[in-house]
């Protein structure tokens, strides 16, 4: 894989990483596991001595979240979550368990999960059952699992939304991926709203497929690949065919589409990367570009938190 390999030469020239530990300061694992090393020891650190000899991989580097915070805080440019991914893709010898497919395979549980939404949420919020998958397949008892909702977000849209968009002068496609589809439908119902709102009717991806980020942090490579081929030419097929651009209302999506579909998987991207947009970014240039105004009631006030996505500042975004 081109981009493995490329991302894992860099190291040697990481000289002033070598002497830095803010990435391990910042990093949420380190200050709750005592058996992770840290992204400065598991990324650039250790990989010096990968590249020498593959024993000397550690599977605690399994405990990485690929949250992106150590590359963010990084006053140097380094990657140590992408080194650390890499690491894992080129040297792990762990086989994929029971639990690592099932957790990887969102589409598969999503969907089944969804007929039964009801059952599913009452059963996985019961503590015995919790002790049970502990104790059976390894997924951590105290884990909360997302509700699923009863109802697809594909099947809202063929159902209410379809007949509607064609009438827009303007378009975009719409990557919902797996949190929408099966858990938060709500997002996607209020994304086309808001998209309709200012003028973009919203169409589905042909053949989409989860963007991979779960098979990849579960080790199931070939298939992520798999995945992000399609998804590929389902992007290239809006933007080329359709003259529409790719939008996505979660961050962990885009980030995975635009730049490690490359960097991890070794899956070319370059011809479509940038008409892969972050919902908010994208409603942001049309603000900033003068094609939309927002507007609020004079008697609109409101006080609002914001919380900037781990993956949306890792694409500069945030």
């Amino acid at each position: 894989m081109t981009g493995i390999q490329e991302k894992t030469a860099s190291v040697n020239n990481l000289e002033e990483c070598l002497k830095c530990t803010v990435c391990t300061v910042y990093c949420p694992v380190t200050a709750v596991n005592p058996g992770y090393p840290g992204p400065k020891q598991a990324g650039p650190d250790g990989e010096r001595y990968r590249l020498k000899d593959s024993a000397y991989y550690d599977e605690s580097l399994r405990k990485c979240l690929n949250c992106k915070r150590c590359e963010v805080a990084c006053p140097s440019g380094v990657r140590p979550a992408d080194i650390i991914q890499a690491a894992r893709i080129r040297y792990s010898k762990h086989s994929p368990s029971l639990r690592d497919r099932l957790l990887a395979s969102t589409d598969f549980v999503g969907g089944m999960a969804t007929v039964m939404a009801p059952i599913v949420n009452g059963m996985l919020s019961l503590r015995p059952v919790k002790v049970l998958m502990d104790k059976a397949i390894g997924v951590d008892a105290h884990r909360q699992f997302p509700a699923y909702s009863g109802e697809k977000f594909t099947t809202w849209w063929h159902r209410k939304a379809e007949k509607g968009q064609s009438a827009f002068s303007k378009h975009i496609s719409y990557f919902h991926g797996c949190y929408v589809q099966y858990n938060f439908p709500r997002l996607g119902r209020d994304f086309v709203k808001i998209m309709n709102a200012v003028g973009y009717g919203v169409h589905l991806l042909s053949g989409e497929r989860c963007c991979g980020v779960a098979k990849i942090a579960n080790g199931l490579i070939s298939d992520a690949c798999r995945d992000a081929q399609r998804n590929m030419e389902a992007v290239r097929r809006s933007v080329f065919k359709e003259n529409r651009t790719v939008v996505a209302t979660s961050s962990t999506c885009v980030l995975t589409m635009r730049d490690e579909y490359s960097e991890l998987l070794g899956v070319d991207n370059s011809d479509v990367r940038s008409n892969i947009n972050l919902a908010t970014r994208f409603l942001h240039t049309l603000v900033d570009s003068g094609e939309i105004k927002i507007a609020f009631r004079k008697d609109y006030v409101k006080n609002v938190a914001y919380h900037t996505p781990c993956h949306m500042a890792r694409l500069g975004w945030g």
